[in-house]
């Protein structure tokens, strides 16, 4: 489709160049015409002569050539003023636009916080509470009548007080959380796409019916100290009282959830994620996983409504997700792409595989920000601070997208406004050179009209998206906007060839615009091609103007 439109473009830009090109090298031929030596002196010998090939005509268009080139220079100058000028018009126009992007926006952002937005699926995860027993040490004052301590053991006697202190150490056993991510996760579902109305505006929309399997490896007691790096002694791990947590971004967006099959055991959930503040929000269940040791496998289903995009952490070591939908227009976004995929008119699919090696954390992790200090004081709270897992430093997923908005094509077609009107007042120019009719000329007010009728295409066109879509409206804008002029030269100039090609060139320079805005890989080489072609006939029109010109006219 890219190769089709950047052909078209070629085409259509060597037309223009064509066209220009043959309206220049006849304008400079009529300008740099001259009589010759024979001619100018059969006419001193017979200067009354009514011949309409007498060099009295070559000597009156000398004469016209030098009046004719200022006419030129004071067009140029019309011209620029009145696109400056046109600037005023074309900036309010384009605020109008930048307005109704906005109230798209706002209407999108306000159907996704309703239907559901960009989702991020973080799970299954277990949440296990553990205990551990560690010494502390602190200070306690000798009373009185209480021996020493024996050597060796801390005392001091501060200045201020007459007391003296010894240093004693006691058992704490502490209740701590830890993370468990299974071994093996699998993904995979449809995503389904629908477009929400408010008003002229719209919002596209999904719902994902995935299913989550995979397996979990429950460790032994030494493997699970071993796993978390403690420094303390564990004492025991209560599995029975363990917690399956499932994160997901925007939890009130969920339509439906299945129970968990874990095992042999069937689980409902219910809201909250419990111990696991690392995840936005979600839903949890709890378990009983004493009786259990080594694998144990998982199944459970999962509806939910979003916008945007669908995310995916990898958590397991194993991890692969499988996403398909009829929508032909995706955009696989995250820190990995598909290894393979599949992408039609008819809509597409895809699949990853992510090992654990991309990530930082490990499969088992202590909720704890950090291990705890060995002199940890009385104050256990100070030594309990929440932390957030890194579970989204590596997601995978895709963006569902609109291709082409009317508003972002409205925009881009506003960039290049007044590139456009200077092309057709070339046009005209060119048209004006050109003429057989010498005294036939456009008057700056017509050349005013013209202009806002040009500045009129884009307040048409932005209106007309909204409700049609923006190549339908591109086309009814384009046909309004050549007939109104072609129709307006006409009857100012009575030149019906003139204007129909007028109109014609017009028309190319609309479809040259489309295929421009267009092309997001070659619009700058494509507009770059079409300015310079303005600028080498802007060279071609005005290589004759100047003192030196006028000089040898005269003479």
């Amino acid at each position: 489709m890219d190769s089709l439109v950047f052909l078209l473009t070629v085409l259509i830009l060597i037309g223009l160049l064509l066209g220009l090109t043959l309206g220049c090298l006849y304008l400079w031929r009529r300008l740099t015409s001259r009589p010759n030596k024979s001619d100018n002196q059969a006419f001193m010998e017979n200067p009354n002569s009514s011949d309409p090939k007498s060099p009295n005509q070559g000597i009156c268009r000398n004469l016209l050539k030098t009046t004719y080139l200022n006419f030129l220079a004071k067009r140029f100058v019309i011209i620029g003023i009145l696109v400056l000028l046109l600037l005023i018009p074309i900036s309010l126009i384009e605020n109008l636009i930048n307005k109704r992007s906005s109230n798209q926006m706002d209407v999108t952002l306000s159907l996704a916080s309703q239907w559901g937005g960009r989702q991020l699926l973080i799970g299954p995860i277990v949440a296990v509470p553990f205990t551990v027993s560690y010494m502390v040490s602190e200070n306690v004052p000798i009373l009185s009548g209480e021996s020493l301590p024996p050597e060796g053991v801390n005392s001091h006697k501060p200045k201020e007080k007459n007391q003296t202190f010894k240093t004693v150490w006691r058992e704490v056993k502490e209740t701590r959380w830890a993370a468990l991510t299974p071994e093996k996760l699998d993904i995979q579902g449809p995503i389904e796409t629908k477009t929400l109305y408010r008003g002229i505006y719209k919002a596209l929309v999904w719902t994902a019916s995935l299913n989550l399997s995979g397996q979990f490896i429950i460790p032994e007691k030494a493997r699970f100290a071993a796993g978390l790096a403690l420094e303390e002694t564990l004492i025991s791990v209560n599995w029975s009282q363990a917690r399956l947590v499932m994160g997901l971004s925007d939890a009130k967006a969920i339509t439906s959830v299945s129970q968990l099959n874990l095992g042999d055991r069937i689980y409902d959930f219910s809201p909250g994620i419990g111990r696991l503040w690392g995840l936005p929000s979600g839903f949890s269940t709890p378990i009983d996983l004493s009786t259990n040791n080594g694998p144990i496998d998982f199944n459970l289903t999962m509806d939910f409504n979003g916008s945007q995009a669908l995310m995916v952490a990898p958590i397991a070591n194993e991890n692969t997700l499988t996403l398909s939908s009829k929508w032909p227009h995706p955009s696989f976004v995250g820190d990995g792409l598909p290894y393979e995929r599949e992408v039609t008119s008819y809509g597409f699919k895809a699949a990853w595989k992510v090992p654990a090696l991309v990530r930082t954390y490990q499969n088992l992790i202590t909720l704890d920000k950090e291990p705890r200090p060995s002199n940890c004081q009385d104050n256990l709270s100070g030594c309990q601070n929440k932390a957030s897992i890194p579970y989204e430093e590596y997601t995978i997923g895709v963006d569902i997208i609109e291709p082409v908005q009317s508003q972002l094509m409205s925009e881009r077609t506003i960039k290049y406004a007044i590139m456009f009107i200077a092309l057709t007042f070339l046009v005209f120019l060119i048209s004006e050179a050109v003429s057989d009719k010498e005294t036939i000329k456009v008057h700056i007010v017509q050349y005013s009209i013209i202009g806002l009728a040009l500045a009129l295409f884009y307040l048409v066109l932005i209106s007309l998206s909204e409700h049609i879509g923006f190549k339908r409206a591109y086309l009814a804008a384009t046909i309004f906007d050549v007939v109104l002029i072609t129709g307006y030269f006409w009857a100012v100039t009575s030149m019906k060839k003139r204007s129909l090609t007028i109109g014609l060139s017009i028309t190319l320079l609309y479809g040259a615009l489309f295929t421009i805005i267009s092309m997001e890989d070659y619009a700058l080489l494509a507009g770059t091609a079409l300015l310079a072609m303005a600028i080498f006939s802007l060279m071609v029109i005005t290589r004759k103007i100047g003192p030196a010109t006028e000089k040898k006219s005269e003479n």
